[in-house]
């Protein structure tokens, strides 16, 4: 598993470079003619990419990222705790 995932690596990084270049090579075009259609094309062309890029961690391209968003995820959960134990009641 290990030996496919460091042949898929670089044929990822490639299509990940390859996709925001198509994405910046598209924003300039529609930014240079500005309509709805190249609007509405744009922003399903980045959405894709970012769901890709979103999809990376689960085929075990970054393993980290999960990890990282987990701890992020309890640490926001934390911090919301400990605001809300910091309220004080208003006075009445």
């Amino acid at each position: 598993m290990e030996e496919l995932l460091s042949k898929v690596n670089p044929i990822v990084e490639l299509a990940a470079l390859a996709l925001s270049a198509i994405v910046l090579l598209a924003t300039i075009v529609a930014k240079f003619t500005p309509t709805k259609k190249d609007d509405e094309l744009i922003s399903k062309g980045y959405a894709g990419f970012l769901k890709f890029i979103a999809f990376l961690p689960t085929i075990g391209i970054n393993p980290n990222t999960k990890k990282m968003q987990e701890v992020i995820a309890e640490y926001k959960a934390k911090e919301a705790a400990q605001q809300e134990s910091n309220k004080t009641p208003p006075a009445a």
